[in-house]
C-alpha cells in the first residue's frame, strides 16, 4: 500500500523517501488543499424496499431503481450490510436457491436476473432473460423458475417457465397466456399456483385491476414443464392478492379475508358437471333446439335420442324440464370423457379464454383431455354453464383480517398488510386462528427464527419469530436516508437522520468506512458527544444514549424539552441545547444516563445554532423582524447563566464553530471571523464572501471548512485562517448533486452528511516541502497540514513491518533530516 513515494538523492549518496502510506492520504508538493473523496457510508443505497428473501441468516433486498442488498441478519436488532449489487433496472420481486438470487422487474425488457452470490460479500450477475415490458413476480422451485409480467399496456399478461438447473444459462420452456393481471404465485411441489385479477385496459396506461370485479386463483400442473396445464380454480368475491401453499391447501388473501381452499393437488377429481353448473338451463335449451352456430348444432347432434326427444317436447314450466336436466347432464359428461370436442370451424365465431388457448396447443390426454373439454363448453356457453371451480371448495378462513401477503410455515400462516404483521395457527386449516401480531405491512420471508420483511422506504424489517406465535419487530435496516448532522469521536462517526435516528460508523479505516450500529428515532436532527455517550436531539425531546457498545446503542434516557431542539453542545458536565424559542436549556450530565434540568435561559429570536467551551456558550439566533443575533452566554454559574455580549448579524446565522478566540459564522453568503477573546465585546475582524448560500461549518485546528449545499458553487471549501482579518480559501471539493449540509472535522478527515447520499468521507492532501537547509548535508522536510497528535516514523525499508516514531516532531509539521541519522524511509502517520 504505497499510493504515494518519492525519493530525494541527498548528499553524500544518502536517499531519503517520504511516504504516506497510512489511510491512503494524497501527497503533493506546494498547491492547494483541495479535498479527495476517499470513502463513503451511502444513506440512499437503493430506495425503497420492494421485496425480501431470506436464506439462513443471509436477507436479500430487491431494491427498486439500484438493485440487490445482501444483509447479515445473524443479530436481528443489527443487520449489517455486506454487499450492494447496483443494477441498471427495476428490481420488483425476489427469490433465492442455493448460490442464486433471481431478481424480477426491469423497467426496459430484462424480465430475469440470475446473481451468483457464492461469496456473499461479492455478488456477481451471471444470467439475463429477456421479458417484453419487464417482469413483476419471481417463484422458484427445484429447476424451476416462473416468472410473471405484462407486454405492455394493450396485452395479456404472461407467465413463464424457465429451465435454472443450470442458473447461469436460463432457458425457458413454456409461456402461459394469463388474461389478467397476475397479483401473486406459489410453488408446491409440481404444482403453480397463480392469483388474478380482471384487468382494465385504458389507451396509454398500463392494465390495470378491476375493483368491480373479483379475482380468482388457478393450478398449473408442471410436472412436464414445457407443457403446463390447468387443473383447478377458485372464483373470489374480492380482488386477489397474495398466495400460499402446502401440499393440500392454498391459503389466498381474497379482499380483506383469508380464505383456505383444499386442492389436494387436483389429479384424483375429475372435471363433470354437477346439477347446479347449469346455471341458466333454459336459455340453454333454447340454444339446442333452435341451433345457430355450428358448435350448437353438433352439440345436438351428439346428444342421446331421449335427450333429443326431450328437448323437442319439454315445456319449461312442466315437470319434464327438471327429467330433462338429468338426461342432460349425463350426455354432456358423457361427451367430455370422450374425445377432443374441439374442431376449429365448430368453434368459429366462439371467443375462447388464454387457459383453454393454452391447454388446446398440448395435445392433452386423459384427465386433461376432461378439462379442456370443460372449458370448451364453458366457452361456448358462459352465460348457460358455471366455471369449474367446484373441486376446490373453500374449507375455512379468516373475515376482515386485512392483510394482502401471506407465507405459511409449518402450522402457522404470517400475513401482513394493513392491520400489520400477523401469526395464524392453521393446525386446523378450516379454523385458523390469529394468535398474535406486530407492526408491519409488506412483502415479506419467513426464515427459522425471523422474518424480513419489505418496508418500502422504511428499509428491511427484521420481526423475531423465537416465540412463533408473538413476532415483534427487532431491527430495522433503512434503505432511505437523509443524513443531517455529523460528529466525530475518536474512531467512530455518528450521524443522524430525521427519518431513521442516529446510526453509527466505523471510520478507523477512512477508504473503508462501514455501519456498525444504529437506534431508530423519528425526527432527530442533531447530536452531541462525551464519552461513550450520545445525546440526541429529536423533536422536543433530547435523548440519552449508550455508545459504550458503538455496535450496539442503547436509550438509557429522554429528557422532554418545553421547545423544539435544533442544535446541543457540551462543555465539562454540562449539555446545552438551543432550544427554539424556549431558547438555551442547560443539563447537568454528570451522571451521563440521566440528564438533570438545571435552568431555561430566555433568549431574543429562536435559538437555532449552540457552541461552548469551558463556562463560555455561544448561540446564534434568528430574528423574527429579519436577520440574526450572536449572543454569549456566562455559563459558570449553571442555576443562572446570564448574557454577557450580543453581536449582530444581518442575514439568519445557518452556521457556527469555535476556532480558538475566534467565532466562525456563516450568515447568507458570507462567513464571519468574529474574535470572542473578550466575551463583552464580540468584534468583527474579517470576512469571506462564499459564493453561495453557507451552510454548516466545521474547524480541525488548523483550517476551517464550509459546505456549499445551493447549485451556484455546490461543494467543501478550506478556509485558511492564519489571519483572521482576511480568510481565504485554499482548496475545495465540488461535485454536482450532493446535498452537503452537516460537517465534522478530524486531523486530515473531513467528514460530511449529505443528505440522500449518507455520509461522505474527504481528506486533505499532504502537501510537502523538502529542500536543502542553509547547513551543508541537511534536509529540511516540511509538511502541511498536521493535525495534533500526528507522527513521523523511520524504517530501513519500506516494506518493514517495524517502523520507529522520530522523536521531536510533535505539531511543528518540520524535522531536519542529517545524513549522521542515517539513510532510511520516513512516513507521517495520522491521527
Amino acid at each position: 500500500m504505497m499510493p504515494w513515494l518519492k525519493t530525494i538523492t541527498a548528499p553524500r549518496g544518502w536517499i531519503l523517501a517520504i511516504m504516506t502510506i497510512y489511510l491512503g492520504i494524497r501527497a503533493t508538493q506546494g498547491g492547494s488543499l483541495d479535498p479527495v473523496l476517499v470513502g463513503s457510508v451511502p444513506g440512499y443505497l437503493s430506495g425503497p424496499v420492494h421485496d425480501v428473501a431470506l436464506q439462513g441468516t443471509l436477507c436479500y433486498a430487491a431494491c427498486g431503481g439500484s438493485g440487490l442488498l445482501i444483509l447479515d441478519v445473524s443479530k436481528p436488532s443489527q443487520p449489517k450490510l455486506l454487499a450492494h449489487l447496483k443494477l441498471p433496472d427495476f428490481t420488483r420481486s425476489i427469490a433465492v436457491t442455493g448460490s442464486y438470487v433471481y431478481l424480477a422487474g426491469s423497467e426496459s425488457d430484462i424480465g430475469l436476473r440470475v446473481v451468483d452470490v457464492s461469496e456473499p460479500s461479492n455478488p456477481r450477475e451471471v444470467a439475463q432473460v429477456p421479458l417484453e415490458g419487464g417482469a413483476s413476480t419471481i417463484v422458484v422451485s427445484g429447476d424451476r423458475a416462473f416468472l410473471a409480467g405484462n407486454r405492455d399496456a394493450f396485452k395479456d399478461a404472461e407467465v413463464l417457465v424457465v429451465d435454472v438447473a443450470t442458473p447461469s444459462q436460463p432457458k425457458i420452456l413454456a409461456r402461459m397466456e394469463m388474461g389478467s393481471v397476475v397479483m401473486d404465485m406459489a410453488a408446491a411441489g409440481n404444482l403453480l399456483f397463480v392469483t388474478r385479477n380482471p384487468t382494465v385496459l385504458m389507451p396509454g396506461f398500463p392494465p390495470q385491476t378491476n375493483p368491480m370485479k373479483g379475482g380468482d386463483l388457478q393450478i398449473f400442473d408442471c410436472s412436464n414443464p414445457s407443457n403446463p396445464v390447468l387443473v383447478g380454480e377458485y372464483d373470489m368475491a374480492g380482488l386477489a392478492s397474495g398466495i400460499s401453499a402446502t401440499a393440500t391447501h392454498a391459503y389466498v388473501m381474497n379482499g380483506t379475508d383469508l380464505d383456505v381452499v383444499e386442492h389436494t393437488g387436483g389429479r384424483h377429481l375429475d372435471s363433470a358437471f354437477s346439477a347446479d353448473d347449469l346455471v341458466d338451463l333454459g336459455a340453454l335449451v333454447v340454444r339446442l333446439k333452435m341451433p345457430s352456430r355450428a358448435f350448437d348444432q353438433w352439440l345436438t347432434g351428439s346428444l342421446s335420442q331421449d335427450t333429443k326427444t326431450a328437448l323437442a317436447t319439454v315445456d319449461p314450466e312442466g315437470s319434464e324440464f327438471e327429467s330433462l336436466r338429468g338426461s342432460l347432464l349425463q350426455d354432456l359428461n358423457r361427451i367430455l370423457k370422450g374425445i377432443s370436442i374441439y374442431e376449429g370451424a365448430r368453434f368459429a365465431g366462439i371467443r375462447l379464454r388464454p387457459e383453454t388457448q393454452n391447454l388446446l396447443q398440448k395435445d392433452p390426454q386423459g384427465l386433461e383431455l376432461q378439462q379442456l373439454n370443460r372449458l370448451l363448453m364453458e366457452d361456448a356457453y358462459p352465460s348457460e354453464l358455471s366455471r369449474d371451480r367446484g373441486f376446490l371448495p373453500r374449507v375455512g378462513g379468516l373475515a376482515g383480517i386485512g392483510a394482502s401477503w401471506i407465507k405459511v410455515a409449518g402450522s402457522i400462516a404470517y400475513v401482513s398488510g394493513t392491520s400489520g404483521f400477523q401469526a395464524v395457527d392453521v393446525v386446523d386449516p378450516a379454523r385458523p386462528l390469529v394468535w398474535g401480531k406486530c407492526e408491519g405491512g409488506g412483502e415479506f420471508s419467513v426464515g427459522a427464527t425471523v422474518a424480513a420483511m419489505a418496508g418500502g422506504e422504511g428499509g428491511v424489517q427484521i420481526i423475531d419469530l423465537t416465540n412463533a406465535h408473538a413476532p415483534r419487530l427487532a431491527g430495522n435496516f433503512f434503505t432511505s436516508r437523509s443524513t443531517q448532522r455529523v460528529a466525530v469521536f475518536g474512531q467512530h462517526a455518528f450521524t443522524v437522520d430525521w427519518l431513521t435516528g442516529l446510526e453509527v460508523v466505523d471510520i478507523s479505516n477512512r477508504h473503508q468506512p462501514y455501519r456498525v450500529g444504529g437506534i431508530f428515532q423519528n425526527g432527530t436532527f442533531t447530536v452531541a458527544l462525551a464519552p461513550g455517550w450520545a445525546y440526541v436531539g429529536a423533536r422536543d425531546a433530547i435523548h440519552a444514549i449508550d455508545v459504550g457498545d458503538p455496535s450496539e446503542p442503547r436509550r438509557a434516557s429522554v429528557f422532554e424539552s418545553p421547545g423544539l431542539i435544533d442544535d446541543l453542545a457540551i462543555s465539562g458536565s454540562r449539555l446545552y441545547a438551543a432550544a427554539e424559542d424556549a431558547g438555551l436549556l442547560t443539563l447537568d450530565i454528570s451522571n451521563p444516563a440521566q440528564p438533570g434540568f438545571l435552568h431555561r435561559l430566555p433568549l431574543a429570536g429562536i435559538a437555532h445554532r449552540i457552541k461552548a467551551a469551558g463556562s463560555r456558550i455561544y448561540v446564534a439566533s434568528f430574528l423574527m423582524s429579519g436577520g440574526g443575533v450572536l449572543q454569549v452566554i456566562d455559563g459558570s454559574d449553571p442555576a443562572r447563566p446570564q448574557q454577557v455580549g450580543i453581536h449582530p448579524v444581518s442575514n439568519n446565522p445557518v452556521g457556527m464553530e469555535l476556532a480558538g478566540n475566534h467565532l466562525l459564522l456563516m450568515q447568507g453568503g458570507v462567513l464571519e471571523v468574529i474574535d470572542v477573546s473578550d466575551p463583552k465585546l464580540p468584534i468583527l475582524r474579517g470576512t469571506l464572501a462564499t459564493g453561495g448560500i453557507g451552510a454548516d461549518i466545521a474547524w480541525n485546528g488548523r483550517h476551517a471548512f464550509f459546505t456549499l449545499p445551493t447549485e451556484e458553487a455546490e461543494g467543501v471549501a478550506v478556509v485558511d485562517l492564519a489571519d483572521p482579518a482576511h480568510p481565504r480559501v485554499v482548496g475545495r471539493f465540488s461535485t454536482a448533486g450532493h446535498e452537503f449540509s452537516g460537517l465534522a472535522a478530524s486531523g486530515a478527515g473531513v467528514f460530511v452528511a449529505d443528505g440522500t447520499r449518507g455520509l461522505q468521507i474527504l481528506e486533505l492532501p499532504l502537501n510537502l516541502e523538502i529542500q536543502r537547509s542553509g547547513l551543508p548535508g541537511i534536509l529540511s522536510v516540511r509538511w502541511d497540514p498536521s493535525p495534533s497528535g500526528a507522527a513521523l516514523l523511520k524504517a530501513e525499508r519500506p516494506d518493514s513491518t517495524e517502523w520507529e516514531e522520530v522523536p521531536g516532531v510533535g505539531s511543528s509539521r518540520e524535522i531536519a533530516v542529517s545524513p549522521e541519522q542515517g539513510a532510511g524511509f520516513y512516513r507521517l502517520r495520522w491521527p
